[in-house]
């Protein structure tokens, strides 16, 4: 019975100890640069589209990304987090995508991370 008794104790203060690290990590943008960093020139429901160049009508990097409920949306300079209302059309961003990604002009992906400058 007391060990019963200390297990319990001991399985309650490893979920608590997993609840405190989660609050506390800052999530890191994925490996590697960037997929694109441009202005955000057109926003459809649940996407962005991101303009490398958007002076340019062909020729520089274009990214559709899809913002789901895992992607991670911050501000670049602090690392607080964002939300989908502060990814608006002239925003500056850097973006990083996950999963498989179409090869159209502009491409169309998933994104993992957006940072947002300010």
């Amino acid at each position: 019975m007391k060990r019963r008794g200390s297990l319990s104790v001991l399985v309650s203060l490893l979920a608590l100890s997993a609840c405190e690290s989660e609050k506390t990590n800052t999530p890191r943008p994925p490996e590697g640069p960037p997929h694109i960093r441009g202005t955000i020139t057109a926003i459809d429901r649940d996407r962005v589209l991101i303009e490398e160049n958007p002076h340019e009508r062909s020729g520089s990097a274009k990214a559709w990304l899809r913002v789901s409920a895992e992607t991670v949306l911050r501000f670049r300079a602090t690392g607080a987090p964002a939300t989908f209302a502060d990814l608006r059309i002239g925003r500056v961003v850097q973006a990083w995508t996950s999963g498989p990604v179409a090869e159209s002009y502009p491409v169309q992906g998933t994104a993992a991370m957006i940072e947002v400058d300010p």
